[in-house]
């Protein structure tokens, strides 16, 4: 069973914008048959995951470094860095269901 971890009123802040900013995005990725999940800040690190047609494609981390990863950077005071990681099976799974 995962641990749930208490979070600081700071990261709580950081979480609601990290997932406010990747609402502003989302538009332009599900127009590509694709969309982001946020998976959880920690050490300042923010974890997405990629999910649809964005999941496993070969442009994904060049979109990724390119442009989400620098607009969040750029729009999130506190957060030091953005790592995409690879989607879980449940994740996959929900997206084409």
């Amino acid at each position: 069973m995962e641990e749930k971890i208490e979070l600081t009123e700071e990261e709580k802040e950081i979480e609601r914008e990290v997932i406010r900013t990747i609402d502003k995005l989302r538009p332009y990725v599900q127009h590509d048959g694709g969309d982001i999940k946020y998976l959880y800040t920690k050490d300042r690190v923010v974890h997405l995951c990629f999910l649809g047609a964005c999941a496993g494609c070969y442009l994904a981390q060049d979109d990724f470094s390119s442009g989400i990863q620098n607009f969040l950077l750029d729009e999130v005071v506190g957060i030091e860095g953005v790592v995409l990681e690879e989607p879980s099976l449940e994740d996959l799974r929900s997206a084409w269901l």
